[in-house]
């Protein structure tokens, strides 16, 4: 049988006490700070080629960085850096954005005149072949309709030969070919004004300074570099057309014997032993 207890029933025990809730601690901002400042450097650009000392101090921050950091925020920071700086090399090999040239008012130093066709037509052409338009004097490019997409592109690198031949020619041979409007149109004016058509003058004026030329106080180099220089021009405006070829190898043998006459000719007396 039970037994009865007299008295209050015992008590339940005492809660413990709550603990006072604090809020949340509020970011440090200060030990974000050297995450940022690694994606800075990583993000930088690098300094153009000619600034060596800087881009080699670039290189050497980001190495330390990289080796400083844990291996999870470098890769992270490495991540983010190539998605944040643009990818312009890309996108210019690409043919999306439109590149820009810094390209020059002349190619070539030598002025066209009335005289000096064959060395000014040889330099402008290697200018010009040099910039990759050669094609625009040459007729191999012609204009494309102007309802076709590639016709901007080729106006700008047709205008662009064109600046270089004005710029090429004198003062009082420019109106002749402001008003063309290719730069095949321009070249070939001026081929046929002061290029082969004149060619009996030119013959005569040519072997009129050959004739002329002396040792002088010349070394015996440059003496006959000059010579050569001549000999050139006169072969680039002679007829050369033989139908026979055994004609042809007998007038060049002569013309050297003559030429090689003509150059110890011009030596000074102090060389009369080897004439």
């Amino acid at each position: 049988m039970p037994v009865r207890r007299y008295g209050p029933p015992p008590s339940s025990p005492d809660p413990p006490p709550s603990l006072p809730v604090s809020p949340p601690p509020s970011p440090d901002l200060r030990r974000l700070l050297p995450f940022f400042f690694c994606a800075a450097v990583f993000c930088l650009p690098d300094p153009p080629p000619l600034v060596s000392a800087g881009c080699c101090l670039l290189h050497a921050v980001r190495c330390l960085v990289f080796l400083l950091l844990p291996c999870g925020v470098s890769i992270l920071v490495l991540v983010m850096a190539e998605e944040i700086v643009p990818k312009t090399d890309v996108a210019l090999d690409a043919g999306i954005a439109p590149k820009s040239e810094n390209l020059p008012f002349q190619v070539t130093p030598i002025r066209l005149t009335k005289d000096n066709n064959l060395s000014w037509s040889a330099a402008l052409e290697i200018g010009i072949t040099s910039r990759g338009r050669l094609p625009y004097i040459t007729g191999d490019k012609p204009a494309p309709s102007k309802t076709d997409p590639q016709w901007a592109n080729w106006a700008l690198e047709d205008s662009q030969v064109k600046v270089w031949i004005i710029n090429s020619v004198s003062a009082d041979i420019q109106p002749l070919i402001l008003r063309k409007p290719t730069s095949f149109e321009m070249w070939n004016v001026l081929a046929r004004m002061y290029g082969r058509k004149k060619r009996v003058l030119c013959t005569y004026q040519i072997k009129r300074s050959i004739y002329a030329l002396k040792q002088g106080d010349l070394s015996v180099a440059s003496y006959y570099a000059a010579l050569k220089t001549k000999w050139e021009e006169l072969d680039y405006h002679v007829e050369d057309n033989w139908d026979c070829g055994s004609d042809h190898a007998r007038h060049w043998e002569k013309e050297w014997m003559d030429r090689t006459f003509l150059f110890l000719g011009g030596l000074r007396d102090e060389f009369e032993s080897i004439r």
